[in-house]
């Protein structure tokens, strides 16, 4: 690494590793979709050796710059598992080929005093008690602004990792949508996004 190189925090900078690997990665890059969600049934070793092996190579990379002293605030990684309304694979398969894979990034990231945060597109409901139990400090997701969505009730989940709570299945429906622009420095446009709680159990009050 470049002795002069710039790189660290100025006093008002997030700086973020960038991971590659999981199931997104190995499927849509190396092996092929199909293929791939063959295996995970027929040959599920394998998808773990490739998963092992991508994240092997992540840490050792970025253990160096690290111990070079670059040092950042958190790491995530892309990793889409889910597509509209479903999952591209079960729950029991997340938990048994996937979920430690993932545990063991964020167990890196935690080891170093930063965060951890995953990106992933699709309907993965029933896995976010599973990113809670890891301790993923963050989920992300492709957001779909409320004039495109359908006009329809749905459901979300409430998530705060500092103090793993987790409300699962809160109905609502979508009554506005703004968008409010970008926020300092950044290039990105933030947006408001408005809910109308439906019917809500006795336990879900209680807990809101």
């Amino acid at each position: 690494f470049d002795e002069d190189m710039i790189f660290g925090d100025t006093g008002n900078d997030w700086i973020v590793g960038e991971f590659w690997f999981g199931f997104d990665v190995t499927h849509s890059r190396m092996v092929g979709t199909e293929r791939f969600l063959i295996a995970m049934i027929t040959d599920p070793s394998w998808c773990v050796e490739m998963f092992d092996h991508f994240l092997d190579l992540n840490i050792a990379l970025w253990d160096q710059v690290w111990d070079a002293g670059y040092t950042f605030d958190g790491i995530r990684w892309p990793d889409d598992m889910g597509y509209k309304y479903n999952q591209f694979f079960s729950l029991n398969a997340y938990r048994e080929l996937l979920k430690p894979v993932h545990k063991r990034a964020v167990d890196w990231a935690h080891a170093k005093g930063i965060v951890a945060s995953l990106h992933s597109c699709g309907d993965v409901n029933p896995f976010v008690p599973e990113l809670v139990d890891i301790g993923m400090d963050g989920l992300s997701f492709r957001y779909i602004p409320g004039e495109v969505q359908l006009d329809r009730a749905s459901e979300l989940d409430i998530v705060t990792s500092d103090t793993l709570f987790l409300l699962e299945r809160v109905p609502f429906i979508s009554v506005s949508d703004v968008e409010l622009g970008a926020e300092g420095s950044t290039t990105y446009c933030v947006r408001r996004h408005g809910v109308q709680f439906g019917h809500l159990t006795s336990f879900q009050k209680s807990m809101l």
